[in-house]
């Protein structure tokens, strides 16, 4: 396949796959982005091959209108911001008209109820975990798990000894996701999350496979299952521990901080869609569209372009 449909006649001798690693290879496009916006240009081409129609300033915008029927805003927004980028791309390299220039990108809710740790928070907060009690031992397997896993409060407190278990060779724990009956899904347990667990689980006193994995290590209610409220009040006597009194902050927190860490960390959009179970794709693409705003904030750019003129300023006054 070339891509006439998709421009004119000028690309017909190039392959559409060759243009497209090009593209990647020389727009601006962060890291964290190539794979989303890889993703949105494959879906429009595949748009076009369903209508079996070329590329107009309307088939763009009859694009818009569909992804937005048929994704959240959020997730159109990011699909049409890589349509965008692959246009300028074309426009430059090969002189062919932008006919997404002038398309709109759609609106986009407001982020997070919740924020996420920063990195070096991150660090601050698992190195203030200590292992010296049986109680510090199941806080950091259990806040290791929430960062490392990205696990949901629910998944944590229904989580039992016997979930561990081997999957084709690696370790795992079998989880029952949000809205599933049986624990028909799982996250990877590495080498560290595994040697964090082994230490706690082997401190415990005894216990049968069916035990809840995080319980009371109190003498009145032990190894009775930990319910959400005191998880949650284990979670925030840490974060307070490192300097963080915040509503925005919670064990949700770190979920969202896991999910952001793997995008940091270089997964695909669909392998981070994996990790995280969500049900929808532009659950996961909100992530991404999180972490473009802050890096490419327009403040920023103000700021540098301030100092600039202000030092220009300050230099015609000396002359």
């Amino acid at each position: 396949m070339n891509l006439s449909s998709i421009i004119d006649n000028k690309l017909m001798v190039h392959d559409y796959e060759f243009i497209i690693k090009d593209w990647l290879l020389d727009a601006e496009i962060s890291i964290n982005s190539k794979d989303t916006y890889e993703y949105a240009v494959r879906r429009y081409i595949k748009y076009l091959q369903e209508k079996d129609i070329t590329s107009t300033r309307n088939t763009v915008i009859e694009f818009k209108n569909e992804m937005i029927n048929s994704y959240s805003n959020s997730t159109a927004y990011i699909l049409l911001s890589g349509v965008k980028s692959f246009y300028r791309y074309l426009a430059r390299k090969y002189s062919i008209q932008d006919v997404a220039k002038d398309v709109k990108l759609p609106k986009i809710p407001r982020g997070f109820k919740k924020d996420c740790l920063t990195v070096e928070q991150v660090s601050q907060l698992l190195n203030s975990l200590n292992e010296n009690t049986l109680a510090q031992l199941r806080d950091k397997a259990m806040i290791n798990l929430f960062i490392r896993c990205g696990l949901r409060c629910c998944e944590i407190i229904n989580a039992n000894i016997e979930d561990i278990g081997t999957k084709d060779g690696q370790k795992v724990l079998y989880i029952k996701g949000k809205g599933h009956t049986e624990k028909d899904d799982f996250v990877v347990l590495t080498t560290d999350m595994l040697r964090i667990l082994d230490k706690y689980l082997v401190k415990r006193k005894e216990y049968i496979d069916k035990s809840p994995l995080f319980a009371s290590v109190s003498n009145r209610s032990y190894g009775k299952r930990l319910d959400s409220s005191t998880v949650r009040a284990i979670c925030k006597r840490y974060f307070k521990n490192i300097g963080i009194n915040t509503p925005r902050v919670s064990t949700h927190s770190l979920r969202h901080t896991a999910i952001t860490l793997s995008i940091l960390a270089g997964a695909g959009i669909i392998d981070v869609r994996d990790f995280a179970r969500h049900t929808d794709i532009n659950t996961s693409l909100r992530y991404i569209h999180n972490l473009q705003r802050l890096e490419n904030a327009p403040e920023l750019k103000i700021d540098e372009f301030l100092k600039k003129n202000s030092s220009k300023e300050k230099d015609e006054i000396i002359s």
